[in-house]
């Protein structure tokens, strides 16, 4: 009996790598390698191998490239009482440019109102409201807003007033009323006024932020002019650029601007730069 070809023409058992297990749990942990060994040794389909090598280097891209904020400040006015079903302002200022949904708006307990005008909280009953703000993994700070019902304040301390005017007299309890209705009016006038210091501090917020967007862009457009206009200069070295009769600057043609092409010389870009003219930006 010939021991020697025993076994032959068997499969031989697969390496732990080469198992469909081990490659899909690359694949959702280790992308590269799991691609690599799915292609390599997996006997799956050309076309399930192609969907599925999309399907992950979109998602690679996504990740790399999602924007992410390094922190959220939430801004409320908490030094006043507000009454229930008051809209109290609220503004999420964040270091990035990124927007902020309205998803992303939590609290314990009430609701959010948005409009173009901002983003608002209210709640129908009295209390304490912890309210932030949580987007990719990010939290901003918490802010407790304190709600009343200062109907039902206003009736029981009438309550108490009426039962200490019988021991006191009506005089005293008129003083109290009066002192009572004074308070209540002082009390909704800072209300509104700290509402239009929020409201302004919040536009003021968003007007520096444009502000900082705007000078950014062209700060950036500035940047790709001179970058384009060193390309210009580079791409026509060694050859003719015209000069004209007072100005500072060279130029890819003899009409450009105010020149007069009568007073114009052509020269090489060599004796230009001796000369100290330098590149004119509308030309290069």
């Amino acid at each position: 009996m010939d021991y020697q070809n025993v076994g032959e023409g068997m499969p031989s058992p697969k390496k732990w790598y080469q198992k469909n297990v081990w490659i899909i749990l690359l694949l959702i942990f280790a992308f590269p390698v799991g691609a690599y060994l799915m292609w390599r040794y997996s006997d799956w389909k050309r076309v399930a191998k192609v969907i599925v090598s999309c399907i992950g280097v979109i998602l690679c891209i996504s990740i790399l490239f999602s924007p992410k904020s390094t922190e959220i400040n939430l801004v409320a006015n908490e030094r006043i009482e507000y009454d229930v079903n008051d809209s109290v302002l609220v503004y999420a200022d964040t270091e990035s440019s990124q927007t902020i949904l309205e998803s992303s708006y939590k609290s314990q307990g009430g609701k959010f109102e948005f409009s173009d005008k901002g983003v608002y909280f209210s709640a129908n009953k009295a209390g304490d409201y912890k309210v932030w703000v949580e987007q990719n993994g990010v939290k901003s700070n918490i802010v407790v807003l304190r709600v009343e019902d200062k109907e039902e304040l206003s009736k029981a301390h009438e309550k108490e007033l009426i039962a200490s005017a019988k021991k006191e007299g009506v005089a005293e309890y008129k003083e109290e009323l009066k002192a009572a209705e004074e308070k209540k009016k002082a009390e909704e006038e800072a209300k509104l006024k700290a509402e239009e210091e929020a409201r302004i501090a919040a536009e003021a917020a968003a007007a520096e932020a444009a502000k900082q967007a705007e000078a950014e862009a062209q700060a950036q457009a500035q940047a790709q002019a001179q970058a384009q206009a060193a390309q210009n200069v580079q791409a026509s070295s060694g050859g003719s650029v015209w000069k004209s009769a007072t100005g500072s600057k060279y130029h890819s043609h003899n009409n450009c601007g105010n020149m007069n092409p009568n007073t114009s010389s052509l020269i090489t870009v060599e004796q230009a730069q001796a000369m100290g003219l330098g590149a004119c930006q509308k030309c290069f």
